[in-house]
């Protein structure tokens, strides 16, 4: 079953090349903001296709 994003993010899928701190920049919240939201995340493995939730809202 795929994940649901919680309300006031937006889901975002994984492309060759993302850094978390390159999508923090785009979507103007933090590197924090996106692991408080994707804990199961891992920073330094991101996997091409993956699905995360990134906050609309700066946090």
């Amino acid at each position: 079953m795929e994940r649901e994003c919680p309300e006031d993010t937006i889901p975002y899928i994984i492309k060759a090349g993302d850094t978390l701190y390159q999508l923090a920049q785009e979507y103007d919240t933090t590197v924090d903001a996106i692991l408080q939201i994707n804990p199961e995340l891992e920073p330094k493995n991101l996997q091409i296709g993956e699905k995360i939730c990134l906050p609309t809202l700066r946090h």
